[in-house]
């Protein structure tokens, strides 16, 4: 008569676990002098694989879900287990064992094992292909769960979002996410570098919440605006939409300002601070009483300009750079 064993709870196995199964006592039957073998089944419902070994030295790997039946001596007295890996969220994590004394007649396997792959709802399969279905369930279950060894959950898909991450030498790496709520579609995470191999086509408004650096060619299509500076190394067209400068020509800066009353004969320092030599230098006399001044501005730098006034006299001045 069959025996089963007590079951081994394999839910809280991790690899390197380990454990070991003692047989019953077989008994003597011999026929011609030979003891037959006794028959021993293992029902691996569990999302573990499982390196085995018999007391009598031999030795047999059971995958996740498998059931094997092995024939064993009757100095076969246990067998030690030990975790290889582990498929995580399996739905069963038991380890069932049938003892058969030798001479008794094995039940033939049932089709299907365990699956260690967690999936509920329906599967339908279309044709010309396999689609999987999972409907009607509610907001925020999770249908979807792909990791690796060191990241368990790097794909995570959901009836209503969805998670798509990388593992980076053991760091998680959020890549593209759809939300339910706020803005449905975000790509990369905070601190990361998203980068665009080939063309990047905004329909609408593209906004920059800090600074944008291009090296090469902005063309906009409709209107850009940003919370930071716009910087390029390259030429700033706006081939349509309203246009702040003439499309493909170089957007200007400028700086203004007024002095004191200059003293006749004098060099005057006055600092514009453009932070680049201005092309165009604008002075004009705006004296109270209304008297004409002779001037000249000269040594343009990055920072500042002269006036020399030739009368006494108080000025407004406007710099230009292109």
């Amino acid at each position: 008569m069959s025996i089963e064993l007590p079951v081994t709870d394999l839910t809280n196995a991790v690899v390197g676990s380990n454990g070991d199964i003692n047989m019953p006592t077989p008994g003597l039957l011999t026929i011609d002098s030979t003891q037959q073998l006794s028959n021993f089944r293992m029902f691996n419902e569990s999302g573990c694989g499982l390196s085995v070994q018999f007391s009598d030295g031999t030795q047999e790997f059971i995958p996740a879900g498998a059931w094997p039946i092995f024939s064993v001596g009757p100095n076969v007295s246990n067998v030690a287990w030990t975790v290889a890996y582990v498929i995580p969220n399996a739905p069963v994590s038991q380890l069932r064992c049938i003892y058969y004394y030798p001479g008794e007649a094995v039940p033939q396997n049932v089709v299907l094992g365990n699956s260690p792959i967690g999936i509920t709802g329906s599967v339908s399969t279309g044709t010309g292909g396999s689609t999987l279905s999972n409907e009607g369930n509610p907001a925020a279950t999770l249908v979807v769960d792909i990791g690796d060894v060191a990241l368990a959950k790097l794909w995570q898909i959901f009836t209503d979002h969805f998670v798509i991450g990388v593992d980076q030498s053991g760091v998680l790496h959020a890549v593209l996410s759809g939300n339910p709520t706020g803005n449905p579609l975000t790509i990369g995470q905070a601190g990361d570098i998203t980068e665009v191999l080939g063309q990047l086509n905004v329909d609408q408004l593209l906004n920059a919440i800090g600074n944008v650096t291009v090296a090469g060619l902005l063309n906009a299509i409709g209107a850009i605006t940003a919370a930071g500076a716009i910087t390029g190394n390259g030429s700033f067209y706006v081939p349509s939409g309203q246009k702040y400068y003439q499309a493909g020509q170089p957007i200007p800066r400028s700086s203004w300002g007024t002095t004191g009353l200059l003293a006749t004969g004098s060099n005057n320092t006055i600092g514009h601070g453009l932070g680049v030599v201005p092309a165009l230098v604008l002075v004009s006399n705006y004296s109270s009483s209304g008297q004409t001044s002779t001037f000249c501005t000269f040594n343009y730098t990055s920072t500042t300009f002269e006036i020399y006034t030739y009368d006494a006299s108080s000025y407004k001045w406007l710099a230009l750079t292109f």
